[in-house]
């Protein structure tokens, strides 16, 4: 078992996604991780957080509970190269926990654009392609 819970922020927050690459849905509590920034990936719907220096910014999200080893490995490799686990702190309803979470490398912070990530854009093209998949 995964003894931290993982920080999600974009594509993992949706339960679609994650049984499309764990084959279940963890349990899920909602997160906020403060003095950080959700910044919309170049020509692509993924997000990544970066640090903000302030911690007047934050991005809402969920922890997952009870990972597996095998999971976390199914989720790396989903996020590929681009992106690194790291520690953070994230404030949940009874103070705070520490977890993983997925950031960019700093090699390929060149990819992150200037516009906030918009999670209502990224919920219509899941349903679209599952609705796709349906018909």
């Amino acid at each position: 078992m995964q003894t931290r819970p993982l920080y999600v922020y974009g594509s993992l927050m949706f339960p679609k996604i994650l049984l499309g690459i764990i084959g279940r849905i963890p349990l899920m509590q909602p997160a906020v991780l403060r003095g950080y920034n959700r910044m919309k990936m170049k020509n692509d719907l993924y997000p990544s957080v970066v640090s903000s220096q302030s911690n007047k910014n934050s991005v809402a999200g969920f922890l997952l509970y009870g990972l597996t080893e095998t999971e976390i490995a199914q989720l790396d490799d989903f996020e590929g190269d681009f992106f690194q686990r790291e520690l953070v702190n994230c404030k949940i309803h009874r103070g705070e926990e520490k977890s993983w979470t997925y950031v960019i490398k700093p090699k390929y912070q060149s990819l992150l654009s200037n516009l906030q990530w918009d999670p209502s854009r990224m919920r219509a093209e899941i349903e679209k392609v599952f609705f796709l998949e349906a018909s």
